[in-house]
Protein backbone atom coordinates (compact mmCIF):
# COMPACT_ATOMS: atom_id res chain seq x y z
CA UNK A 1 0.00 0.00 0.00
CA UNK A 2 1.33 3.46 -1.03
CA UNK A 3 1.29 5.88 1.59
CA UNK A 4 1.10 9.98 0.80
CA UNK A 5 4.23 10.65 3.10
CA UNK A 6 3.29 14.53 3.59
CA UNK A 7 0.48 13.56 5.92
CA UNK A 8 2.99 11.68 8.03
CA UNK A 9 3.55 12.48 12.04
CA UNK A 10 7.04 11.58 13.39
CA UNK A 11 6.61 11.20 17.56
CA UNK A 12 10.36 11.24 18.95
CA UNK A 13 10.15 9.33 22.50
CA UNK A 14 12.01 9.62 25.49
CA UNK A 15 13.96 7.25 24.73
CA UNK A 16 15.67 8.37 21.40
CA UNK A 17 12.89 6.26 19.37
CA UNK A 18 10.87 7.61 16.53
CA UNK A 19 7.31 6.81 15.66
CA UNK A 20 5.56 7.23 12.70
CA UNK A 21 1.99 8.20 12.81
CA UNK A 22 -0.46 8.08 10.38
CA UNK A 23 -3.77 10.35 10.14
CA UNK A 24 -3.02 11.85 14.12
CA UNK A 25 -5.84 14.33 14.58
CA UNK A 26 -6.03 14.69 18.38
CA UNK A 27 -3.35 13.60 21.30
CA UNK A 28 -4.55 13.05 24.78
CA UNK A 29 -3.23 13.82 28.09
CA UNK A 30 -4.35 12.61 31.13
CA UNK A 31 -2.98 14.03 34.68
CA UNK A 32 -3.65 14.24 38.26
CA UNK A 33 -5.09 17.05 39.66
CA UNK A 34 -5.96 17.20 43.03
CA UNK A 35 -8.24 14.73 43.82
CA UNK A 36 -8.96 13.60 40.30
CA UNK A 37 -8.32 12.91 36.72
CA UNK A 38 -8.52 15.07 34.25
CA UNK A 39 -8.74 14.81 30.19
CA UNK A 40 -6.96 17.66 27.59
CA UNK A 41 -7.26 16.46 24.10
CA UNK A 42 -4.91 18.49 21.81
CA UNK A 43 -5.75 18.88 18.14
CA UNK A 44 -2.71 18.14 15.87
CA UNK A 45 -2.07 21.18 13.51
CA UNK A 46 0.87 21.96 11.10
CA UNK A 47 1.89 24.88 13.62
CA UNK A 48 2.07 22.84 16.64
CA UNK A 49 -0.87 21.34 19.27
CA UNK A 50 -3.93 23.18 19.49
CA UNK A 51 -6.08 22.98 22.57
CA UNK A 52 -9.85 24.60 22.29
CA UNK A 53 -8.82 25.82 19.41
CA UNK A 54 -6.00 28.23 20.30
CA UNK A 55 -2.37 27.66 19.92
CA UNK A 56 -0.90 25.62 23.19
CA UNK A 57 2.08 23.96 22.40
CA UNK A 58 5.00 24.21 19.83
CA UNK A 59 6.59 21.11 18.60
CA UNK A 60 9.99 20.42 19.28
CA UNK A 61 12.84 22.46 17.52
CA UNK A 62 13.09 21.08 14.03
CA UNK A 63 14.57 22.23 10.68
CA UNK A 64 12.62 21.02 7.56
CA UNK A 65 14.39 20.74 4.34
CA UNK A 66 12.80 21.19 0.78
CA UNK A 67 9.46 19.22 1.23
CA UNK A 68 9.28 19.14 -2.88
CA UNK A 69 10.79 15.49 -3.09
CA UNK A 70 13.98 16.72 -5.00
CA UNK A 71 16.37 16.92 -1.92
CA UNK A 72 20.07 18.36 -2.64
CA UNK A 73 19.91 20.19 1.39
CA UNK A 74 22.87 20.81 3.32
CA UNK A 75 21.89 20.63 6.67
CA UNK A 76 24.24 20.74 9.92
CA UNK A 77 23.91 18.50 13.26
CA UNK A 78 23.54 20.61 16.29
CA UNK A 79 26.44 19.04 18.11
CA UNK A 80 23.99 16.43 20.41
CA UNK A 81 21.16 14.40 19.41
CA UNK A 82 20.05 15.14 16.39
CA UNK A 83 17.57 13.01 14.34
CA UNK A 84 17.70 13.89 10.77
CA UNK A 85 14.96 12.14 8.96
CA UNK A 86 14.40 11.41 5.10
CA UNK A 87 10.81 10.02 3.93
CA UNK A 88 9.93 8.34 0.63
CA UNK A 89 11.98 6.94 -2.74
CA UNK A 90 13.83 10.11 -3.84
CA UNK A 91 15.20 12.38 -1.13
CA UNK A 92 18.17 13.94 -3.33
CA UNK A 93 21.65 13.86 -2.46
CA UNK A 94 21.96 15.58 0.65
CA UNK A 95 25.35 16.86 2.88
CA UNK A 96 25.42 16.68 6.63
CA UNK A 97 28.07 18.44 8.53
CA UNK A 98 28.48 17.91 12.18
CA UNK A 99 27.30 14.84 12.38
CA UNK A 100 28.56 13.10 15.57
CA UNK A 101 28.38 9.97 17.68
CA UNK A 102 24.94 11.27 19.15
CA UNK A 103 22.98 11.69 16.36
CA UNK A 104 20.80 9.01 14.27
CA UNK A 105 20.21 9.07 10.55
CA UNK A 106 16.28 8.18 10.07
CA UNK A 107 15.37 6.78 6.48
CA UNK A 108 11.95 5.61 5.99
CA UNK A 109 9.65 3.85 3.46
CA UNK A 110 12.75 3.77 0.87
CA UNK A 111 12.05 0.61 -1.34
CA UNK A 112 16.01 0.53 -2.04
CA UNK A 113 16.18 0.00 1.92
CA UNK A 114 15.80 -3.19 3.83
CA UNK A 115 14.09 -2.59 7.07
CA UNK A 116 16.01 -3.77 9.83
CA UNK A 117 19.10 -3.90 7.36
CA UNK A 118 22.45 -3.91 8.15
CA UNK A 119 23.42 0.44 8.08
CA UNK A 120 27.28 -0.82 6.29
CA UNK A 121 25.18 -2.40 3.12
CA UNK A 122 24.54 1.62 2.05
CA UNK A 123 27.73 3.06 3.52
CA UNK A 124 30.77 3.98 1.77
CA UNK A 125 33.80 6.11 1.67
CA UNK A 126 34.85 8.97 0.19
CA UNK A 127 36.56 11.49 -0.11
CA UNK A 128 35.06 13.90 2.41
CA UNK A 129 33.71 11.33 4.92
CA UNK A 130 31.28 8.23 4.48
CA UNK A 131 28.25 8.49 1.78
CA UNK A 132 24.79 6.83 2.51
CA UNK A 133 23.10 5.73 -0.76
CA UNK A 134 19.65 4.23 -1.12
CA UNK A 135 19.00 3.94 -5.14
CA UNK A 136 19.28 6.92 -6.67
CA UNK A 137 19.58 9.20 -3.73
CA UNK A 138 22.51 9.89 -1.07
CA UNK A 139 23.25 11.56 2.01
CA UNK A 140 26.81 12.86 2.74
CA UNK A 141 28.21 12.46 6.24
CA UNK A 142 31.37 15.24 5.76
CA UNK A 143 34.42 14.32 8.02
CA UNK A 144 33.61 11.07 9.19
CA UNK A 145 35.05 7.27 8.40
CA UNK A 146 33.70 4.42 9.16
CA UNK A 147 35.28 3.78 12.78
CA UNK A 148 33.26 6.98 14.34
CA UNK A 149 29.76 5.88 12.93
CA UNK A 150 27.68 2.45 15.11
CA UNK A 151 24.94 0.69 14.01
CA UNK A 152 22.50 2.45 17.02
CA UNK A 153 23.13 5.62 14.62
CA UNK A 154 21.01 4.03 11.54
CA UNK A 155 17.34 3.40 11.78
CA UNK A 156 16.07 1.59 8.71
CA UNK A 157 12.25 1.14 8.07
Amino acid sequence: MKRNLSYLTYSKGADGGVSVLYGVEAIKETYWNWFEYKDLTYSVTSNGLALDGKHALDYADAVHGDQSGSGNDIMYANGGDDTVMFAGDSVGDNVIYRFDQDDKLVILGNKEINANGNYLDYLSVYDDGLLFTCGDSSISLVGLTLDQVHESQFVLA
